[in-house]
């Protein structure tokens, strides 16, 4: 998958990604939620408007905020990500 997501600082996001889905190229814009503690970890989901109808992750800013990385926390997850911040 490659996209953008866009963190408004308050909690809420925007996906536009591009991802093969067993072969099938799917594009399109989500919309979702996170959260970021103290220690520089937290939670992102992503609202889907077919089943599972959401995907949450686990994840850690790391490079003073310049990126971070997360890890699929559902039972049918497999995936990691690893984002950049754009200047």
């Amino acid at each position: 998958m490659v996209g953008l997501l866009t963190l408004d600082g308050e909690g809420s996001l925007t996906n536009a990604s591009t991802a093969s889905n067993n072969g099938t190229i799917q594009s399109g814009l989500r919309t979702g939620f996170y959260t970021v503690e103290e220690d520089c970890t937290g939670t992102l989901q992503v609202i889907l408007p077919f089943p599972p109808f959401e995907i949450n992750h686990y994840l850690v800013i790391s490079e003073k905020g310049d990126s971070f990385y997360m890890i699929g926390t559902d039972p049918f997850s497999v995936v990691t990500f690893e984002a950049k911040r754009l200047r």
